[in-house]
């Protein structure tokens, strides 16, 4: 897929001399960089996909993208994530879970047999987060530009995940996640940043918790290495028997035989 993608160079602190107090340098490099980039392509004559340097392909990833924009998916939104953050929520995780099953047919080890069909998540008033991955429509790109924009020429006061997700969910901004998704991060390198502050091995344990749980949603997911990345990392002692419980609880509440009612 290397043809089809070019490196623009990243934005390192606030080369823009942006008014943004309370944002880390990191975070202010990273909305710089994807503004600068989309105002760069402001005249583009195609559709266009922004990854990140962390992001993850997948044998079917072109093939996916390239299913979902020639039968027209992308002119409908502004924007197509082919993945994001999921929040560690239990509704969330049971309906994800029951949604891959319907989307694949796996192996026995829990790896991708064949995909039998894709959804696009609407992703206002969802929780949500990341940059990793997504498409813009080629006719949505100046407006996304002018609405970030805004934040650059105003005060900037979170990062550009959170400030996309603001507007997505002012409906301002028209965005769905593809699902199963097409992309991913790496648990492991997920853990090193320059945007937050990992140093803390409990703020560290629940980055790779989260990031784990988002590749599991990923098509090319491999169980296998997240069990035992799981051994090795996120083992807890439990305090008695009520911890225990809860666990137990909490399996069986994420798990294909529990009823909502």
């Amino acid at each position: 897929m290397q043809q089809y993608y070019r490196r623009h160079p990243a934005s390192l602190g606030n080369v823009l001399n942006l008014n943004a107090p309370k944002v880390r340098p990191g975070a202010i490099g990273c909305f710089t960089s994807h503004y600068l980039l989309l105002q760069a392509l402001g005249n583009t004559s195609t559709h266009v996909h922004i990854v990140e340097d962390d992001v993850m392909f997948g044998p079917s990833t072109g093939m996916v993208i390239d299913s979902l924009v020639r039968r027209g998916d992308l002119d409908k939104w502004d924007m197509l994530y082919t993945d994001v953050w999921v929040p560690p929520d239990v509704r969330d995780i049971r309906d994800l879970s029951a949604l891959f099953r319907e989307c694949t047919t796996l192996n026995p080890d829990g790896t991708l047999r064949t995909i039998e069909g894709f959804s696009l998540i609407n992703l206002k008033g969802r929780v949500f987060a990341s940059t990793v991955s997504y498409l813009v429509n080629k006719h949505s790109v100046n407006k996304i530009v002018d609405i970030l924009g805004e934040a650059v020429r105003g005060e900037l006061t979170m990062p550009i995940d959170l400030y996309y997700r603001q507007q997505i969910h002012q409906g301002r901004i028209t965005a769905a996640c593809i699902f199963p998704f097409a992309t991913s991060v790496n648990p492991r390198a997920n853990l090193i940043s320059n945007i937050s502050d990992t140093a803390d091995s409990n703020l560290q344990r629940s980055i790779l918790a989260t990031t784990m749980l988002r590749n599991l949603f990923f098509l090319h997911c491999d169980p296998k290495n997240l069990l035992s990345l799981s051994a090795q990392c996120l083992k807890v002692d439990r305090v008695d028997a009520r911890d225990q419980i809860i666990s137990d609880i909490l399996s069986f509440t994420v798990s294909p035989c529990f009823q909502f009612f």
